[in-house]
């Protein structure tokens, strides 16, 4: 995790609306990013239900809330083929992660607008 990510708004909005304190919330995220570079390499962490991400991280908490603070802070972006995605995910993944998806001839998933994920 970047040392200006711990006090950019987003984070400081996640940990309020989860009410945890600065090291759970800097655990949660990576715990998710970890579980990404395993079961979605190019982001589509969607794939998996909120219960199983959930699960994969340990939170003992309601599964539905917390996605939806991740969305809602911008962790998270919704996906038309994916269901969910890990914002900004091919910027920010570890470089193994480009050279697995490199090798394997696979694209990241990246935000679609939402007037082109409805056709508005």
């Amino acid at each position: 995790m970047k040392n200006t990510t711990v006090n950019s708004m987003k984070f400081l909005r996640l940990r309020r609306r989860l009410g945890l304190p600065h090291w759970q919330t800097v655990g949660l995220l990576e715990s998710i990013w970890v579980f990404a570079t395993i079961n979605a390499q190019d982001g589509g962490i969607g794939r998996h239900s909120n219960e199983d991400i959930a699960a994969a991280i340990e939170w003992s908490g309601d599964a539905d809330k917390l996605i939806n603070d991740l969305l809602e802070t911008g962790w998270l972006d919704c996906h038309p083929e994916a269901r969910l995605i890990l914002h900004d995910w091919e910027q920010h993944c570890p470089n193994f992660i480009r050279a697995v998806l490199a090798r394997q001839n696979k694209p990241f998933l990246s935000k679609v607008e939402p007037s082109i994920v409805t056709g508005k």
